[in-house]
């Protein structure tokens, strides 16, 4: 692809390992240092095909949730643990509302990611 190397290339591979896999192409432009041509050829040749590695977050530690990427503050996995921990299993993403630290972009972004 036009303006992606290897350097970039393996970028992309390490980003999409480091959340899990891409849920959707929107993503791709969380990715740091693609530019223009680089973002749109992946727009145009890259697929979203895989499934993505998803987080029991009614069974994870807070180092299992802490070690995703869009989890990677510390707190906020403590709390969402603490708060499992204090009022029972989370029954679906709406629950994680719930935590009073937990914001709507986050939310959004993780979402993907969970399974309860």
């Amino acid at each position: 692809m036009k303006g992606i190397g290897t350097k970039l290339s393996l970028r992309i591979l390490k980003f999409r390992d480091a959340i899990g896999g891409f849920h959707s192409a929107a993503q791709f432009s969380e990715i740091y240092g693609l530019d223009s041509l680089a973002m749109s050829e992946l727009y145009r040749y890259a697929k979203v095909l895989s499934p993505v590695k998803k987080i029991n977050v009614n069974k994870a530690t807070v180092e299992e949730l802490g070690s995703h990427s869009y989890l990677r503050n510390k707190k906020l996995a403590a709390v969402i643990v603490n708060y499992r921990t204090q009022h029972g299993s989370y029954a679906s993403a709406e629950d994680l509302k719930k935590v009073r630290i937990m914001d709507d972009a986050t939310l959004e972004k993780i979402r993907p990611y969970l399974e309860y």
